[in-house]
Parts: C-alpha cells; sequence; structure tokens
C-alpha cells in the first residue's frame, strides 16, 4: 500500500513529526500530491536559528504565521538586530496558534519584545535562556507571561541568582512543569510556595549559602507542596542539606539525582539514604540516581572493594520492599567509580572494561558495553584477554580488579604493565590467584611490586597451578626475577636467567620449586651470582628432580663449598647428563668433591670446570675417575686440558674453540 493512499489527516498528522524546513524543502518537492498536502498542514515547527537564516526566504513565502504551532528562535547575542529578518516578515502578534515557544539568547529588550507582542490563548510551553547577566528583569518577564497565559511548562536555563522575595508573583497559576538552571535554596523554597500546582521540577543544582533554620520555619518553606516529580541533574549538596531540601516536599513519588565528584558519604551512605526516604519521603515510588567519584578514592582505604560499597544497598529495603536494584563499578581510566541505579539512562559512550558488581548478587565481573545495556540484570561478559597496560591504576585500581578476578571463571590473558602497582597492590592480586583458576598469563612487568610483592605472588603460587607466565619487574630484586622463573617452568623445557642478581632467598624459592618440577630439561643462571649458598640450594634441589638433564651455571661465584654441594647431589641423582661450573671459584678441593661424586655416578656426560683455580693436581683426580666411570664423554679441566675417555683409558685434548 502507497503512502500517498493514506488519508490526509494520517499524513498530517506524519508531518506532525517533521520540522518546517523538513517539510518544504524535502516532503513537499516530492511530488505533486505531497506538495499539495504540505501546503494545507497547518500545524508547522519552525525553527529560525539567526547564524543560519539563509533558506527563510523561501520558507516567509509559504508558511503563515499563524500556522506556526511551534517557534523556536536562536539569537546571536554577540550582533544586534539579528532576529528582525524575522520579525519583518513575521511580526510577532500574527502567531496566534502558537503551543511551545523557545527562545535562547535574548536580551531583555528583545525579551520583552517577544513576551507582551505574542499571543497566549494556546501558549502550553515556553523555554527561555537570557544573555543577560542579571536574570532578574528576565524572570519578571516570564512570570508575567505565567500569569496571563496557559502556560504548563516553563524552562528558564539561566542560574537564579536574583532573590525572589519582592516579586509579585501571579494570583492565576497554572504551571504544572518547571526546568531551571542552578538556584538558591531560598528561590527554591519561594517556587514551591508559590506554585503550590508544581508538579514536576527538574534543576542543575541548588546552592545552600548561608542556610540556617529561620528558613525552615518561614512561609515559604512551610507551605504544602504537591509536587511530585524532582529531579537535580547536576547535585553538589552534601547529605544535611539535600535532607533538608527534601524534607519540603514529602508529596514525591519521582526522585532523580545525579552526584559528580561526589564525597564518599554520599557513594556509601546507603543506611542514610534509607532512613532519609522512609522518615521525609514515604510514598516515593521511583529512586533513580547516578554517583560519581574520581578525585579522592585513591586516597579513601576505607573503600575496601566495590562489594563494601553496595553492600548498603543490598538490604530488604532496597531490594525486596522498594525493588530498586544498583551497580557499583570502576572504570580503569579515569580511574571513576561510580554507583547508580539499573533503571537510569547513562549517556555512556564507550565500551572500556570495567569492574562491575550488582546489588543483586554482589559479585564482581569484568563488564565491557554500554552502561545502560543490562542483560536481565545481570552484566558477566566472556572477556578472555584484558589489557589494561598503561593506566595507572595503582595499588587500588589493582584490588577492585583483584576482586573481580576472584570469581572470573572466562579470563586467561592480563595485562597490567605500567600501572604503578606496589606491593599491596600485588597482595591483593595474590589473593585472587589463591582462587582464580582461568588465568593464564599475567603481566606486571614496570610496576613497583618489590621483593615483598613478589612474596605474597610466591605464597599464591602455592595454591594456583593454572598460571603458566608470569611478568614482574625487570628492574626489580632477584626475588622477583626467581617467581617469574618459578612460574615460567611450569611449561617451559629451557629457561635462561642472565645476569640477574638473584638474592639468596630467590635462589632458595626458586630450587624449591624445582624440587618437584617435571617439564624443566635445561637451565642456565649465567652470571648470577648465586655463591655457595645458593648451590646448595640447587644442589638439593637435584637430589629430588628427576627431569633437569642441563645444569650451566657459569659466572656464579662458587667456591669449594658450592662444588661439594653439587658433589653430594650428583651421588643421588643420575638423570643430570651435563654440569657447567665455567669460571667460578672452584679449587682443587672441590675439583676433587666433584671427581669422586662421579665415579659413581652414572648418568652425567660432560662436566666442565674451565677457569677455575683447580690447580694441575685436579687432572689427576678425573684421571681416577675415568678409570671407573664408563659414562662421562667429556671433562673440561682448564683452558688447555680436555680429558675424553679410550679404550686403553683417557686422552688429553686441545679444547675446541
Amino acid at each position: 500500500m502507497s503512502l500517498l493512499n493514506f488519508p490526509v489527516e494520517l499524513l498530517h498528522h506524519i508531518l506532525d513529526y517533521c520540522d518546517a524546513h523538513t517539510i518544504i524543502f524535502s516532503v513537499r518537492c516530492a511530488c505533486k500530491q505531497l506538495y499539495a498536502i504540505s501546503n494545507s498542514y497547518g500545524s508547522h515547527q519552525l525553527k529560525y536559528d539567526s547564524k543560519l537564516k539563509s533558506s527563510f526566504n523561501t520558507i516567509y513565502n509559504i508558511i503563515r504565521p499563524e500556522n506556526v504551532v511551534s517557534l523556536i528562535i536562536i539569537n546571536d547575542h554577540k550582533k544586534s538586530n539579528e532576529v528582525n529578518p524575522l520579525i519583518s516578515n513575521f511580526p510577532v502578534c500574527k502567531f496566534t496558534r502558537l503551543r511551545t515557544l523557545t527562545l535562547h539568547n535574548f536580551n531583555d529588550t528583545e525579551l520583552q519584545h517577544f513576551l507582551q507582542s505574542i499571543k497566549t490563548d494556546f501558549l502550553v510551553s515556553l523555554s527561555v535562556i537570557s544573555s543577560e547577566r542579571d536574570h532578574t528583569q528576565a524572570w519578571l518577564l516570564i512570570l508575567s507571561t505565567v500569569a496571563r497565559s496557559k502556560i504548563r511548562t516553563l524552562m528558564i536555563l539561566n542560574y537564579l541568582r536574583a532573590t525572589m522575595e519582592n516579586i509579585s508573583w501571579p494570583i492565576e497559576y497554572k504551571l504544572e512543569h518547571l526546568s531551571i538552571d542552578n538556584c538558591t535554596f531560598s528561590n527554591y523554597c519561594a517556587i514551591l510556595h508559590h506554585w503550590p500546582r508544581l508538579q514536576t521540577f527538574v534543576m542543575k543544582d541548588c546552592t545552600m549559602d548561608h542556610v540556617d533554620d529561620k528558613i525552615f520555619s518561614s512561609p515559604a518553606s512551610t507551605q504544602c507542596s504537591l509536587l511530585k516529580s524532582l529531579a537535580i541533574t547536576q547535585c553538589s549538596l552534601p547529605m544535611k542539606h539535600l535532607e533538608k531540601l527534601l524534607s519540603l516536599t514529602s508529596t514525591l513519588v519521582q526522585l532523580k539525582l545525579w552526584f559528580y565528584e561526589c564525597g564518599s558519604n554520599i557513594l556509601s551512605n546507603g543506611y542514610d539514604w534509607t532512613h532519609l526516604i522512609k522518615t521525609k519521603l514515604p510514598i516515593l515510588d521511583r529512586f533513580e540516581f547516578f554517583f560519581s567519584n574520581s578525585t579522592g578514592f585513591h586516597r579513601n582505604t576505607n573503600s575496601t572493594s566495590l562489594a563494601f560499597l553496595i553492600d548498603s544497598f543490598r538490604t530488604s529495603f532496597w531490594l525486596e520492599e522498594k525493588k530498586w536494584f544498583f551497580a557499583c563499578d570502576y572504570e580503569f581510566r579515569p580511574h571513576k567509580i561510580r554507583i547508580y541505579t539499573t533503571s537510569i539512562k547513562i549517556n555512556d559512550f564507550t565500551d572500556s572494561v570495567r569492574c562491575e558488581v550488582l546489588s543483586i548478587d554482589g559479585v564482581h565481573r569484568f563488564v565491557r558495553r554500554l552502561t545502560h545495556k543490562m542483560v536481565d540484570g545481570i552484566a558477566e561478559e566472556s572477556l578472555i584477554i584484558l589489557d589494561l597496560g598503561s593506566n595507572q591504576i595503582g595499588d587500588k585500581g589493582a584490588q577492585y580488579l583483584a576482586n573481580a578476578l576472584v570469581r572470573n571463571k572466562t579470563l586467561a590473558t592480563l595485562n597490567l604493565s605500567f600501572n604503578r602497582i606496589g606491593y599491596q597492590g600485588a597482595q591483593h592480586l595474590a589473593n585472587a590467584l589463591r582462587h582464580n583458576t582461568t588465568l593464564v598469563t599475567l603481566n606486571l612487568n614496570k610496576n613497583r611490586v618489590q621483593e615483598q610483592g613478589a612474596e605474597y605472588l610466591a605464597d599464591a603460587l602455592q595454591y594456583n597451578t593454572t598460571l603458566t607466565t608470569l611478568n614482574v619487574d625487570e628492574d626489580a630484586s632477584g626475588y622477583c626475577v626467581a617467581v617469574q622463573a618459578a612460574v615460567k617452568i611450569r611449561n617451559e623445557k629451557t629457561l635462561t636467567i642472565y645476569k640477574q642478581r638473584i638474592s639468596e632467598k630467590g635462589i632458595q624459592y626458586f630450587a624449591d620449586i624445582l624440587r618437584s618440577n617435571m617439564t624443566l630439561t635445561t637451565l642456565t643462571l649465567y652470571k648470577n651470582q648465586i655463591g655457595d649458598e645458593g648451590a646448595k640450594y640447587l644442589a638439593n634441589a637435584l637430589q629430588n628432580n628427576r627431569t633437569l638433564t642441563t645444569l650451566n651455571v657459569r659466572l656464579n661465584e662458587i667456591g669449594d663449598g658450592g662444588a661439594q654441594y653439587f658433589a653430594n647431589a650428583l651421588q643421588q641423582n643420575m638423570t643430570l647428563t651435563s654440569l657447567d661450573l665455567y669460571k667460578n671459584q672452584i679449587g682443587e678441593k672441590g675439583a676433587e668433591y666433584i671427581a669422586n661424586a662421579l665415579r659413581s655416578n652414572t648418568g652425567v656426560v660432560t662436566v666442565n670446570l674451565r677457569f677455575n683455580p683447580i690447580g694441575s693436581n685436579a687432572v689427576q683426580y678425573f684421571v681416577d675417575t675415568l678409570q671407573t666411570n664408563h659414562t662421562l664423554y667429556c671433562i673440561y679441566l682448564d683452558g688447555r686440558t680436555v680429558l675424553q675417555p679410550t679404550q686403553n683409558g683417557y686422552k688429553e685434548n686441545e679444547p675446541v674453540k
């Protein structure tokens, strides 16, 4: 069925959703029939912008002012007489059927001319933005218009700084809906007093300077208000002032509050809100709010978790009696915590990842979606990879993130590099790792974890068996290196640690992990200064390890004591095939320990003792060993001597270069 077959009345109703510019320059030009229908249409919505007035010559010749029901005029207040082209073609008095009128950037003279000349017989909605610094005169002009009209809706987008005490208010008032910018509390009281039939009140904020008990005992504040709906879109009031303001409107059915950068007392006082609503707003049916804080939450150590913040909104009053549900989330950048009702519409145009807790279950979860898009009240999503590198989330951000990790069942890779996470943040993450069973890769590189943070992680890894890749500060302590290495050998057959100066505690921890490791086959610890103590821990691990086949501990300041520890291990371990002790501090005695141990060892094939001060007598120790050991293939003793077994004994060769 063609649109043109519809009745004219129905087509006119469709045109009610189009502005005059669309009708004249699009619909009217489509065909002869729509041309005629457009010409007969008599309820135009006309918008005049003094900066974009080139197309109005055509409109002036087609539309009659009495056929305009909605008029929007945007004036360029920086220039004079910018609305004259409209007035010269459309005298104000000829707009006889106006229902809505919007005037932007008008000075008092222009505003007076329009409001005194306009026909108000049908006017039900008026919106005004004054360009004057002092809006007192504009307010008087608006009140005068309200008094002689049937206006039900009034919008004044200016801060009402001027006092209303001496203003003559209209006796006959029909106003039901009011929207204003900021106003003082005394003006708020005056509005409620003089317009008791007001049903809906919307404002940005209310200033409570010099509030005292006299205001609440004045006639303006004690007058009974019939207000049903109140919205404050950029509220900055502290709780005690907000309670005084709401005590004047016990008839409220709907309350909407938006707080930006509010204090923690607003964020976490669900019990106070419960008391306020029960005592001041007994018939409140719909409560929508949005609370946000991004300036000081890192210093608020009392806010231990998102669940803690939302806990006071999870009582039976909220969930069962009122059935008002909430969400609390943390945005990693710009480090913002928010608590809001799930029914509120938030203009959120980003899908950045954040941690979220819902009041219906109190469970932390990761989400990546627009805030207002909830699926059956639950917002959990199957995130597998989460890259939060270079977001500077710090310890507090790590805490919120860790809480979400505890029960997360999907995340496998998490990048937290360059985030200023210290040992406290590492502790939170470690606590999460104790319970998390899905995370495989965790990158904490370039943070401030330090040795204490690494200890927390090491302790957690006793319980976590899933993590296989852990990157901790490259320039941090040797203990961090050891913990990182301990995770790596869960899934790697080869490990090399080069010039990291592993601490004694670090090498002890790593050796304890190596003791039961069944994956690593080749370990190279080159120039890490582990010394004899480090050699002791490694040797003890070798007595139990049955997987490692190659051990390279070159340039590690190992002396005769360390050589003795390795010798003891070789008497038990028959898996190791290559032991490289190149350029340590092993003397003749240490060489003797190793030679004696190799007499009964059936696993080692090569031993490297080059550039150790073992002396010339040590050669004979290994010659004697080769008489009984038929597994050894090559012994590197110094820069010139290599012993290899033969059928007749052994041969001494120059080392392979």
